[in-house]
């Protein structure tokens, strides 16, 4: 169980736009649940990455030719970037369960 939570890139299912940003933080440090998060769609077009980092244990960048897996983060903060090269992309939704 948990709060369930739809994360998705700016104008998520159309387009985002060149050169855009967004930052998503969790912060909840004292649950001692894992907190998954699912990649539903995931499409960047080229220069875009989104890189997810977690506590103490470092970060993973993703593109469009290295999407994210499901994984289950232990650690807080979790925090989800997302930046926009100069060209444009349907983007993501990614289902995060915040435990």
């Amino acid at each position: 169980s948990g709060n369930i939570f739809i994360l998705k890139s700016p104008n998520y299912p159309k387009n985002y736009t060149a050169n855009v940003a967004c930052r998503f933080v969790y912060t909840h440090l004292f649950s001692p649940l894992f907190s998954p998060i699912t990649t539903n769609d995931f499409s960047l077009g080229e220069g875009s990455l989104m890189t997810v980092s977690n506590g103490f244990l470092g970060s993973s960048t993703y593109t469009d030719k290295n999407p994210p897996p499901t994984v289950m983060y232990p650690l807080r903060p979790i925090v989800v970037q997302f930046l926009a090269g100069s060209g444009t992309g349907k983007g993501f939704q990614l289902t995060f369960v915040a435990r």
